[in-house]
């Protein structure tokens, strides 16, 4: 169980790790973007700003329902829990009452 955790922190350090790098890379491409943009004038730069503008919104709409999405699989599996555990102890309290008067 220990083992999986720290499995699972070390996978989660990885993925920040190579997030940061692919912002990194974005960042420096948005920024060639605008400075080939404002070789070509005024307009072009407030679009390629634009456009750039509109990636980033869709990025963090796109990033925000990835973290409902995990949150609900984690809520999910806790009610799943819960409701095994719960059939479990029906089932126990069922078979100690037939153990209890000795019903067959």
């Amino acid at each position: 169980m220990e083992a999986e955790r720290e499995r699972e922190a070390c996978q989660k350090a990885d993925d920040k790790k190579a997030e940061r790098e692919q912002e990194a890379c974005q960042k420096a491409d948005d920024r060639k973007a605008i400075a080939d943009a404002k070789l070509q004038g005024k307009e072009a730069m407030v679009a390629a700003r634009a456009h750039i503008a509109q990636e980033h919104a869709a990025a963090s709409q796109a990033k925000k329902v990835e973290k409902l999405r995990i949150a609900a699989e984690c809520q999910a599996e806790k009610v799943r829990i819960a409701a095994e555990h719960k059939a479990r102890q029906v089932e126990k309290r069922v078979c100690d009452v037939f153990l209890l008067f000795d019903v067959h």
